[in-house]
């Protein structure tokens, strides 16, 4: 039996067209399939590095998916026009393409009632000082379907732009396990979603506070959120 350097897995899963999810084949994961191998074949490579279909990867948001073998090093938001740079940087040199990893990318999830304040500024926050190295959600458990004004207001004086941000249930992120959950304000009416960590910040609701007290509480979301980022 034919030892192979590497194993290559490329989603393949499939969903209806209307699953929230999405799906990696709609994304093009076929080709993808398709590219690796013919070029593996070109390159004379296919017998030291075996390409195989694989099933959900459980990242669906993040798709197209790819897992690199042994080393477990896993890609996601692949495209085509990826093909050629993770062979010859990877599976030949031996160097993974950060810029596509997502094995080190920490995924946090900020939920509150109305996804209108709280959770909003926590998000907003994590992506601003978490960078690339974070992939950051936040949702309601009831939510308002509108981003509190003043929300947006105090964090502009931050820098922070809201104004397109959009209040939105839980069903409406991905459907990931999160490296970390936190909780404000919502207690048991939180839907508990897949996450390795979990978190509940007793946070007061600023939608009723006065202009001080409001900033106040961003302020200690966004001090919240660098000590949670300097955790990861």
């Amino acid at each position: 039996m034919a030892r192979f350097e590497k194993h290559v897995f490329v989603c393949q899963n499939e969903r209806k067209p209307d699953d929230p999810r999405g799906c990696c084949l709609a994304k093009g994961s076929a080709g993808i399939l398709d590219r690796l191998k013919g070029e593996l074949h070109k390159r004379g490579l296919h017998r030291r590095i075996r390409i195989n279909k694989a099933g959900c990867l459980d990242q669906c948001a993040l798709g197209v998916s790819i897992v690199v073998y042994p080393e477990a090093v896993w890609y996601g938001r692949v495209t085509l026009a990826d093909v050629d740079e993770i062979i010859e940087k990877h599976l030949v040199g031996g160097t993974p393409v950060e810029r596509l990893r997502t094995d080190l990318v920490r995924r946090l999830l900020f939920v509150c009632v109305q996804n209108s304040g709280r959770s909003q500024m926590a998000e907003a926050f994590a992506r601003l000082h978490g960078g690339a190295r974070v992939e950051a959600y936040s949702a309601g458990s009831r939510p308002s379907g509108v981003v509190n004004p003043r929300t947006i207001e105090v964090m502009r004086e931050v820098g922070c732009d809201l104004g397109r941000a959009v209040s939105k249930p839980l069903s409406a992120v991905p459907d990931l396990e999160y490296d970390v959950a936190v909780t404000m304000g919502c207690g048991d009416e939180c839907p508990r979603v897949r996450a390795r960590r979990r978190e509940d910040w007793a946070l007061p609701d600023p939608k009723d506070l006065p202009p001080e007290e409001f900033r106040k509480v961003r302020d200690e979301i966004e001090r919240r959120v660098k000590e949670l980022l300097a955790g990861l």
